[in-house]
């Protein structure tokens, strides 16, 4: 019997898995407890974590070991209550966070993670006596912040460290792309137990508190609007369009087209908010083509008044173009591959947020998805108005050039482009796993060059007048760049025939990255990469990455191809 007492009290005292690795205990604010795991799947000290996870399959770990997913508010109670797990300001080192990516962007490692063992970063460990909360790898979590049943939180070991962080702020981000089907190749997860299972309004607590909408003092002033072309107007300030007024935030684009519409006027298109944000310099930023930390509210940690910023002003006077609040913008960028919901269309966003860096923050983006579910309420997403009396048309036409190139390449302002990615052949597959080093080699054997970035712009652009390569609006299927994960890889040059730019060249966008000669990689590639293969999408990997995603083509100067032209 007094055997039989002993054996009960120590159920009681560790009611969790005991062979699942060491667990802590936790207390939400309703006084629930739960049981947390101290290290990242299989958790357990020194092992390396497992990485390469899809939502079902971290669900499935847990499961497999008597466990389940910890929702987004535990996993911020296990990370602690200040920004970071150690406190509120960044210290270097401490996590194993902002290590570079070699392969230059997420959409390109495909396994090649570069995690640690569980434990190694000593000093990441969070008040609760977590591990690698912060960095390593991002987990897994039960969230309901998308519409989907899923979410990532912590960042990973390249991330940032402005986002890798216990407030999971950057995965609320709207321009935060996630598939849960999808495998994500720096997720992880860590797994939690209680003797009760979380409830949908367990799952959505964190989320909806994140969806609180501002307060909003005073009326729509419809009056401070700035004319920046013939007959366009644009709001001075982000809705209700008033100097220390705070930007409406959390309301989803049918209703901030409503607010436009009931005013007389409409959402701004992505091409007259870039135009403004651009100005006649055609800057990145409002301001000027150096980031300055201190003119935009970006990199910060909450919203602002309407031109609080006083220095993030176009020379138009336009205010918080960048940073302070995502703006919604009119034009419909529907993706089937990123809809939550087949019947709820996907809008683009400009400017990025207070939360943004100044990669994202910029007027014109060249990374990142910045394109949202029009049904999606966020707290760093706003809008403003503009007045269009007649909107001119955006040019897709073929540029008037009169030098002559070899039948193998196609004209462009300043010279000459193959019409196809290396070896420039159609209907042969393109080579693939190069290094910037050998792709130079090439082109120069043939009396030609690696193309400079902004040759290669201005042959997929036409000069600026295209978003990709055949014309301004998205298609999915137009070229070569929607493929799944682990279903994709290049295809022969030419197999989509529409896609080619106005002057026959061809995969611009998708089937490949292709090398520029500064080392960055231009277009896309076959699996719905970086910038969903605009012709201003690039990453930029280190020199001597070569993967079945990076090609080339090469480029010849006037002079280069008149050479090329008297060889027989």
């Amino acid at each position: 019997m007094k055997m039989m007492l002993v054996l009960l009290f120590a159920c009681i005292q560790h009611p969790e898995p005991q062979d699942a690795g060491p667990m802590v205990q936790l207390e939400k604010q309703n006084g629930q407890q739960f049981y947390m795991d101290v290290f990242e799947y299989p958790n357990q000290k020194g092992d390396l974590p497992k990485a390469e996870l899809d939502f079902t399959t971290a669900v499935e770990l847990c499961t497999s070991v008597g466990k389940r997913l910890c929702t987004m508010e535990e996993w911020k109670i296990g990370c602690g209550s200040t920004q970071f797990t150690y406190g509120e300001n960044y210290e270097h080192g401490r996590c194993y966070t902002n290590q570079q990516n070699e392969q230059g962007h997420t959409s390109l490692m495909h396994g090649r993670t570069a995690q640690i063992a569980s434990g190694q970063s000593k000093e990441c460990q969070s008040p609760n006596g977590l591990f690698d909360m912060n960095g390593n790898l991002e987990e897994w979590v039960s969230d309901d912040w998308r519409g989907m049943k899923g979410n990532l939180a912590g960042g990973a070991w390249y991330t940032h460290w402005r986002y890798a962080d216990c407030t999971a702020r950057y995965s609320r981000e709207p321009d935060y792309r996630l598939a849960i089907d999808r495998p994500t190749d720096s997720a992880g997860v860590r797994c939690c137990w209680s003797d009760w299972e979380p409830t949908e309004a367990d799952i959505q607590q964190d989320a909806n508190e994140q969806r609180q909408p501002t307060k909003i003092e005073g009326a729509y002033v419809s009056s401070n609007e700035i004319e920046i072309d013939s007959g366009i107007w644009m709001d001075q300030y982000e809705y209700p369009n008033q100097k220390g007024a705070l930007p409406q935030v959390s309301v989803d684009w049918f209703e901030a087209d409503k607010l436009c519409k009931e005013n007389g006027k409409e959402l701004c298109s992505v091409t007259i908010w870039e135009k403004a944000c651009l100005g006649k310099e055609n800057t990145l930023y409002p301001y000027g083509n150096r980031h300055q930390p201190t003119f935009c509210n970006d990199e910060s940690t909450t919203l602002l008044p309407s031109g609080e910023s006083s220095n993030c002003t176009t020379s138009t006077n336009l205010f918080d173009l960048t940073g302070n609040a995502w703006e919604w913008t009119s034009s419909d960028l529907t993706v089937s591959e990123l809809q939550h919901d087949s019947t709820v269309p996907i809008k683009e966003i400009r400017g990025g947020s207070f939360v943004s860096d100044s990669l994202k923050a910029q007027c014109r983006p060249t990374v990142g998805y910045p394109l949202v579910s029009a049904d999606m309420t966020m707290n760093s997403l706003g809008f403003r108005c503009c007045r269009v009396e007649k909107e001119k048309p955006s040019a897709t036409a073929m540029q008037n050039i009169t030098h002559l190139c070899p039948s193998d390449m196609r004209p462009y302002s300043t010279g000459c482009i193959d019409r196809y990615e290396y070896p420039n052949r159609k209907n042969t597959l393109p080579v693939h796993s190069v290094t910037l080093s050998s792709a130079q080699e090439a082109c120069t054997n043939l009396g030609k060059h690696l193309c400079k970035d902004s040759e290669w712009t201005d042959a997929c652009t036409g000069s600026g007048t295209r978003r990709w390569s055949y014309g301004n609006e998205f298609s999915s299927t137009t070229c070569h760049h929607a493929a799944q994960l682990h279903q994709g890889g290049a295809k022969p040059s030419g197999s989509f025939e529409d896609c080619q730019t106005p002057e026959g060249i061809s995969d611009m966008t998708g089937n490949l990255w292709e090398w520029s000669n500064s080392g960055l990689l231009r277009g896309g590639n076959w699996n719905f990469s970086e910038g969903m293969g605009q012709c201003l999408s690039t990453a930029k990997p280190a020199a001597h990455i070569h993967n079945d995603e990076i090609g080339f083509r090469c480029c010849a100067t006037i002079k280069e191809s008149t050479l090329l032209l008297s060889v027989p």
